[in-house]
């Protein structure tokens, strides 16, 4: 009689059947997905051809393939009710004329579904995350993502609370935008910034959050503009944007505060992919824009900013970071074409894009620079 069979071998044995299950899954998974790719690919080719049966069929085997990949295991229920919207509106285009067909927003929704499906395997795609400032020891795979090192290690516990404890504040209802969902563009992977300042000299500090714009999936702009929250006291606060003249909508990126005209009242300067912002305050709750008066509308991909005096002359001068050359063409035309170890697809960039020259404004003491 043989030796009894380990009960700890029986559970590695368990695990090793679920992992290999799981791991075959996830490769059926990324099979149907690279299918449904494939045929929203020609269809748009039979659709250019102007081969409507072929370009009818085509459609709907991408459709049932994506109503396949809406069952998987880990797929949220968010993006099971996407994919089943999608397959089910490719059905409705395949009765159509194909002239005008684009596969563009499938196929950035089934490029989300393959960086779900490998990141739910954990072989596939370890996590990193861009807390290292050296580089990994490993080939790279483009983009700024080949840089990232791993995380840092946790820091001691203390057994205890925290002392430090926040609270959310009600009243700061505006969303933040930086693009579309998808995020194809390097543009898009930044974020926005904030000030807080004191902007109508009550003794409160204001919130300022400046908003990009938001593409939706075909890669049209809809603007979001940015909020001025008045601090009315007790935590509670009141956008005034519009009442201000702060409501400008554009690809802000970041903004600094200073009384550039020395006038005593605290002035905004805001950063944009595109011209600048220069708010002056008019001193009643209000602001005007002097970018274009005051010489310091720029341009380009604005990033951060800051008034400093200089040169010591008691005017503030202003210092205006920018990050790189990109066209709008390029963004709109952007698509995730990097592999970020292994895994999924990621945004092109930096490295590939002329870099921008920062800008130093001097302050001349009359409003201009």
């Amino acid at each position: 009689m043989g030796h009894p069979f380990p009960r700890f071998s029986l559970f590695a044995v368990g695990f090793l059947f679920l992992g290999l299950g799981t791991l075959a899954d996830t490769q059926r998974g990324l099979e149907t997905q690279k299918e449904a790719c494939l045929r929203l690919e020609r269809a748009a080719q039979a659709a250019a051809g102007g081969k409507r049966a072929e370009f009818s069929r085509l459609l709907k085997e991408a459709a049932q393939r994506i109503d396949s990949l809406a069952t998987e295991a880990v797929v949220a229920p968010e993006m099971k009710k996407e994919l089943t919207i999608a397959a089910t509106e490719l059905r409705k285009r395949a009765q159509a004329p194909p002239a005008g067909f684009s596969p563009d927003a499938s196929l950035r929704l089934l490029e989300r579904l393959e960086a779900v499906l490998r990141a739910g395997h954990p072989e596939d795609l370890s996590f990193q995350g861009s807390y290292s400032q050296t580089k990994v020891q490993e080939p790279a795979y483009g983009g700024h993502a080949s840089a990232m090192g791993p995380p840092p290690e946790a820091p001691p516990s203390t057994g205890g609370p925290s002392p430090v404890q926040f609270e959310e504040v009600p009243g700061l209802t505006e969303k933040t935008f930086c693009g579309g969902r998808t995020k194809d563009s390097i543009l898009e992977s930044g974020g926005s910034g904030i000030a807080l300042v004191d902007f109508d000299n009550d003794g409160r500090l204001d919130i300022y959050a400046v908003s990009a714009f938001e593409l939706d999936d075909k890669r049209q702009r809809i603007p979001h503009p940015n909020a001025l929250y008045r601090n009315l006291g007790g935590l509670k606060f009141k956008n005034v944007a519009h009442e201000a003249g702060l409501d400008a909508a554009a690809w802000g990126n970041g903004v600094c505060a200073g009384d550039f005209n020395g006038d005593g009242l605290i002035d905004l300067y805001v950063t944009n992919y595109g011209p600048n912002f220069l708010f002056k305050n008019n001193g009643d709750g209000t602001f005007t824009d002097v970018a274009a008066a005051a010489g310091v509308e720029g341009g380009g991909w604005s990033t951060g900013c800051a008034f400093f005096d200089a040169n010591g002359d008691g005017h503030l001068d202003l210092y205006v970071a920018r990050y790189a050359d990109v066209t709008w063409d390029q963004v709109v035309r952007a698509q995730r074409t990097l592999t970020w170890r292994g895994g999924p697809k990621v945004m092109a960039g930096p490295v590939g894009f002329p870099g921008a020259a920062d800008v130093y404004y001097e302050n001349r003491g009359d409003g201009t620079f």
